[in-house]
């Protein structure tokens, strides 16, 4: 396959005070390095940080530069190699272990065409790492998941769809839809912490996947189990107090643990679990690469269930 001399991609351009504008531009196609693959892009879908950039309400712990080629998750082809598909990991440089400062670099997809070191890709199984490898982190990091566990999943946004499911695969007991054996609706039951002790007879749940912030945290950590963990993911709501959170943590041995994505062996372990247990992601909406920017809102709106998709080729 002869790769083009030029890609279209979306970038974001800066425009008054903090906010940025998603705008499609071309770009000559660079030439990939030794360490490096050349890929050609046939999907992207988003998270809510590619809605925080352009907002401008994205800093911590990353930062860009104006022009910088919008999102991170993505599936395609190395165009060198033929038509081995690949996936990238949201972090290219993050290998193994904890995430450092050094290993937190994102990738920038929203384009045809990409080329990134080839640590930071794997053997395609789905179209959204990044939502699938940190809901991996959270229930197979610092503190394991096991059969017969009790998790408890907040929303219907990417890393919480993808956390029930892969809780699921493992024996976990989940409290929310799509495979769930409870399902709480925090509008009808505004103490749905009480109810999760109820659920699991006043035990708690090992792990909570917190996605919801401050609005959340605090009911998170009245329901979690002695020595459970509470996973940090959601960030939306921290930015009300610039990131300055005061909350206690109550006296029973929990794991507070803020969570980075995750590592490209942390990627390869989730997708064995993936083909083993047949895990389909689920996605909310396809929008072609063309109405990227409808996409974007789509997400801002908050009412997908699952992944938000780019058709690229």
């Amino acid at each position: 396959m002869v790769a083009p001399a030029t890609t279209g991609q979306y970038v974001l351009q800066k425009t008054d005070g903090l906010k940025y504008k998603l705008v499609l531009a071309s770009a000559a196609i660079p030439q990939p390095k030794a360490t490096e693959v050349l890929v050609k892009i046939h999907a992207v879908s988003l998270n809510f940080r590619d809605v925080m950039m352009p907002d401008g309400t994205y800093s911590y712990p990353w930062s860009f530069k104006p022009d910088v080629v919008a999102a991170s998750d993505m599936a395609g082809e190395i165009v060198a190699l033929g038509a081995e598909r690949v996936c990238a990991n949201f972090t290219s440089d993050h290998v193994f272990g904890e995430a450092t400062a050094s290993s937190s670099t994102a990738s920038s997809v929203a384009a045809s065409t990409a080329c990134w070191r080839s640590t930071g890709s794997c053997p395609r199984m789905d179209d959204t790492p990044c939502a699938a490898v940190t809901a991996y982190n959270c229930l197979m990091g610092s503190n394991p998941i096991k059969g017969g566990d009790f998790v408890l999943v907040q929303g219907t946004g990417g890393v919480s769809i993808f956390g029930l499911q892969l809780a699921v695969a493992s024996g976990a007991v989940v409290a929310k839809a799509l495979g769930a054996t409870h399902l709480i609706n925090y509008k009808t039951t505004p103490d749905w912490d009480a109810e999760v002790m109820k659920v699991t007879g006043g035990e708690g749940v090992q792990h909570v996947i917190e996605t919801g912030g401050l609005s959340t945290i605090m009911k998170s950590m009245d329901c979690v189990a002695w020595g459970g963990t509470v996973d940090l993911v959601g960030a939306s709501d921290y930015l009300k107090t610039g990131n300055n959170v005061p909350f206690y943590i109550p006296g029973r041995s929990i794991n507070l643990r803020r969570i980075m994505i995750g590592s490209r062996t942390q990627f390869e372990d989730m997708n064995k679990l993936i083909s083993a247990a047949k895990i389909k992601p689920v996605v909310d909406k396809v929008f072609d690469f063309e109405h990227a920017a409808e996409a974007y809102e789509h997400l801002r709106g908050r009412k997908h269930v699952g992944k938000v998709v780019i058709k690229v080729a």
